[in-house]
C-alpha cells in the first residue's frame, strides 16, 4: 500500500490489523474443516453436498488469501504458526465433527460458523467505516459471500 493510501486510515490500523488477524484465522479454520467435511460426506446425497461443500472451502481460501493480502498492506503479519490459528480465531473449530452419514448435522456446523463469521465481518465494516474505505469494502465483498454459503446450507437443511 502506498504511503498516501497509508494516511487515509483514520482508524486505529493497530485493532484493525488485529481484527483482520481473527477473520484470517476464522478462514483458514473454515477451510479445513469444510474441506474435511467434504471429504468424509458419506450416505445418500453425500456427492452433491461435498461438492457444494468444497466450493465453499474454496470460497474461504480466497477469503484467507485477501484478509493476509489486507493485513500486509496496512503493515502487519499474519498468523503463520498454525497453533496459534485457534487460539487467534473467533469461530473456533470444533472438538469433534459430525458423523460422516449425517449430512445435516454437517451443514447445521456449516450454517452456524457461516452465522460466526457474518458476525465477525459485521463487527469489521464497523470498526472501518468512514475510516479505511479499502477494508471496508474487502469486509462487505467477503460477508455478501458468507451469507451466501449460510442460504446454502439453510435450503440444503430446508429451513
Amino acid at each position: 500500500m502506498g504511503i498516501k493510501s497509508v494516511d487515509l486510515v483514520k482508524g486505529n490500523k493497530e485493532e484493525i490489523i488485529a481484527e483482520l488477524n481473527k477473520a484470517y484465522c476464522d478462514e483458514w479454520l473454515a477451510y479445513f474443516q469444510y474441506l474435511s467435511l467434504a471429504t468424509i460426506a458419506n450416505g445418500r446425497g453425500s456427492f452433491q453436498f461435498a461438492d457444494a461443500v468444497k466450493e465453499i472451502a474454496e470460497e474461504e481460501l480466497e477469503h484467507a488469501d485477501e484478509l493476509a493480502e489486507r493485513i500486509l498492506e496496512l503493515g502487519g503479519q499474519p498468523i503463520v504458526i498454525w497453533d496459534e490459528v485457534n487460539q487467534h480465531a473467533n469461530c473456533k473449530y470444533p472438538n469433534t465433527l459430525p458423523d460422516a452419514n449425517d449430512l445435516s448435522a454437517m451443514a447445521d456446523l456449516i450454517k452456524e460458523d457461516e452465522r460466526c463469521a457474518i458476525g465477525v465481518y459485521n463487527k469489521l465494516m464497523e470498526l472501518t467505516k468512514d475510516k479505511d474505505f479499502r477494508t471496508y469494502n474487502l469486509m462487505m465483498h467477503i460477508l455478501e459471500e458468507e451469507v451466501v454459503h449460510e442460504n446454502k446450507m439453510m435450503q440444503f437443511l430446508g429451513e
